[in-house]
């Protein structure tokens, strides 16, 4: 049996009265006060040593475990410098090169967004080095002010040479001829780009033929998107404001092509990453907005229809078409016993999910106490079965977001966090929750490991992904997709800034259960949204609380029948690991006199990398040779699904790559 132990807060008093002395105040104590007091002495001093009774806390009960305290190890934040750019500045010539023309600009990222959709590139502030590659991006602006009228014209020829010039924003030394412009403004007012269903991008991986790209806040309550106005003189508008002038534009060149995007890139990536674009898509969750997702796959295409050696890494594992993440939120006294059916049936089914738990042993406003002997029994049997077992802090309160970062030193069971209302709480600190419910979860439940985390009511400290690291967490879930204006997996960035990376990836919630109409009925909803992320291998990432069965089951049994024979389906700690991987896998190809060769190099261990080749490309037969496939992707005919090694490199034969030029669109 679980052990208590009894406690009473004493709180402060006083006495009141009219300032005239009251004899009776100077009366000796009487022999029964003498006893309540001694009597009470030895109460208080049974409670605090006595580790078997029930504590209350100003009326709130707290569990606590006989003999088990911890975390011992103090969890302590980095201090590390700004990331520098030069970071990314390795490769072959056959990568996209982005000339960075402003260190001060959001171009980490761009580079985060680039490594989410598999994009192989090099950041360079030199323009010569940027002009022996294929497809250039001048980011994040291209102008006489940072180029002398010689690079900018020696820019302009590479067109005319073949290659392919993307700018951002507006265009400067006299280059509005090159991109078929009559001029370019710039403006905050537009509130959507829409594109134009363009057949090549589509056949690119466009999720619909006339896709949308928020720019603001549809009540104007956040800072609008900046962005350039273009009118089109020779260009062709791939995408247009609302008030009908071009967004992005492109203009055959001869062989080669040239195109302005009027968004700035980076900064779009960045509001989204860092939950700075609340409410640009209408909705948080349950609702595709390809929003950034559609800037990347226009910078894929463009980086694919002008280098004929473009590999490209897949989003999702094993050939598959999309990714589809189970996870629960275990935060309601059903909701522990529940969780082991969600478990049974994704068993049945070959699968695992995560359960993302709240190890509640206070009683609060919230809820009661959740740690008792049969909830510490199924969690065991919750990962017996192999699910995941992940982080749901320890008091699951809404103001999550507001609590101070703490000393790194807090310990159970001193560390007592108590909800006193909807929007309050008093003992709580960030690194308190992370690393105390850490604990109780990894000691309760031998041989666990828990790597992930998902913050209660979804509330996002500024802090919270260094607070992560810190902690020894690896992945998070607490952003939503529509909020981040993404459905991808992307690294995080300390206080959710934008100059130093962290060792942390989040993975945002595409699909919740707590919005009408009820998730059962919202199943070829969901179904909907697969097949649009499907397109270029978006990653469902689906949040159930186990309170109750019925209608939630029922759609978590029919969303994993509907997909499983198409798409990646399982935990977050599993695909969490693999995308790190893959976000360290480094792809370039290499000429030499035995021909062209694919090489790859692997900082840690990723098995099932799906690599993606040129639609003209095949690979030459190998004793011993990646497993091939037919592409889940429009655009490549053939992938390569791949193994590596931590700390390897592994050189795969190519053969039969061509120019594809524009005349082939």
């Amino acid at each position: 049996m679980n052990n208590y132990r009894d406690a009473q807060e004493s709180g402060d008093s006083s006495l009141s009265g009219d300032g005239v002395a009251d004899h009776r105040a100077r009366r000796r104590p009487s022999l029964f006060t003498w006893v309540l007091l001694v009597t009470g002495i030895l109460i208080g001093w049974w409670i605090w040593t006595d580790p078997s009774a029930l504590m209350t806390l100003q009326g709130h009960r707290m569990v606590v475990l006989p003999g088990l305290s911890g975390p011992s190890i103090p969890s302590v934040l980095s201090d590390e410098p700004p990331t520098p750019w030069s970071r990314y500045t390795e490769g072959e010539v056959h990568r996209l090169a982005v000339l960075l023309t402003d260190p001060r600009s959001n171009w980490l990222e761009l580079v985060h967004g680039l490594k989410a959709k598999g994009i192989p590139f090099v950041l360079t502030d030199q323009p010569e080095r940027a002009l022996r590659h294929q497809v250039i991006l001048v980011y994040p602006i291209l102008s006489g002010k940072v180029f002398s009228r010689e690079v900018i014209q020696r820019l302009a020829a590479h067109p005319r040479q073949g290659g392919t010039l993307i700018v951002c924003g507006p265009i400067g030394g006299g280059l509005e001829e090159v991109f078929g412009i009559q001029e370019a403004s710039e403006s905050r007012t537009p509130s959507t780009l829409l594109f134009h269903g363009e057949p090549w991008l589509l056949q690119g991986g466009a999720p619909d033929r006339h896709w949308t790209i928020p720019l603001r806040h549809p009540a104007g309550a956040d800072p609008p998107i900046g962005v350039t106005r273009y009118r089109s003189s020779s260009a062709t508008t791939l995408a247009s404001y609302e008030d009908g002038l071009a967004g992005i534009v492109q203009r055959p060149i001869g062989p080669g092509w040239a195109m302005a995007v009027g968004v700035d890139i980076g900064y779009l990536l960045w509001r989204g990453h860092t939950l700075r674009a609340e409410g640009f898509s209408g909705s948080f969750n349950n609702r595709f907005t390809p929003a950034t997702d559609g800037l990347l796959l226009l910078l894929e295409a463009v980086y694919r229809r002008g280098e004929p050696w473009a590999v490209t890494l897949d989003p999702t594992p094993d050939g598959r078409t999309m990714t589809v993440l189970l996870t629960h939120d275990v935060d309601a006294q059903t909701s522990m016993r529940n969780a082991l059916t969600f478990a049974q049936e994704e068993q049945a089914r070959g699968v695992r999910g995560t359960f993302f738990i709240q190890t509640k042993y206070v009683r609060d406003f919230n809820d009661e106490v959740f740690l008792t002997d049969q909830w510490i029994a199924d969690m065991k049997t919750l990962a017996a079965m192999g699910m995941e077992i992940g982080s749901h802090t320890v008091a699951h309160s809404k103001v999550f977001d507001q609590f101070p970062m703490g000393t790194g030193t807090e310990q159970y069971p001193e560390y007592r966090p108590i909800v006193t209302g909807r929007l309050s709480a008093r003992g709580a600190t960030m690194l308190g929750e992370l690393r105390v419910s850490k604990f109780l979860l990894e000691t309760l439940a031998p041989r666990v490991t828990v790597r992930s985390f998902r913050a209660g009511e979804l509330a996002y400290p500024l802090g919270l992904p260094q607070a992560l690291v810190a902690t020894g967490y690896h992945y998070n879930s607490t952003a939503t997709a529509n909020t981040a204006l993404t459905h991808l997996p992307y690294r995080l960035m300390k206080d959710r800034m934008d100059t130093v990376e962290v060792d942390q990836y989040e993975f945002p919630v595409a699909v919740e259960d707590e919005d009408p109409p009820p998730l059962g009925e919202r199943l070829p909803d969901a179904l909907k949204l697969a097949e649009q992320m499907s397109r270029y291998g978006g990653v469902l990432t689906v949040l159930i609380h186990p309170n109750i069965l019925d209608h939630k089951l029922r759609f978590e049994v029919g969303l994993i029948e509907a997909l499983n024979a198409t798409a990646w389906i399982g935990a977050l700690d599993e695909f969490g690991a693999w995308w790190k991987g893959r976000d360290h896998v480094e792809v370039d190809v290499v000429e030499t006199q035995e021909g062209a060769h694919l090489r790859l190099t692997a900082r840690e261990a990723v098995s099932g990398l799906t690599v993606l080749l040129p639609s003209s490309c095949t690979v030459k037969e190998l004793d011993k040779g990646p497993e091939m496939r037919r592409a889940p992707r429009p655009w490549a005919s053939t992938v390569m699904v791949v193994s590596l090694a931590a700390d390897s490199e592994q050189m795969i034969p190519l053969d039969g790559c061509r120019q594809v030029g524009r005349r082939e669109v």
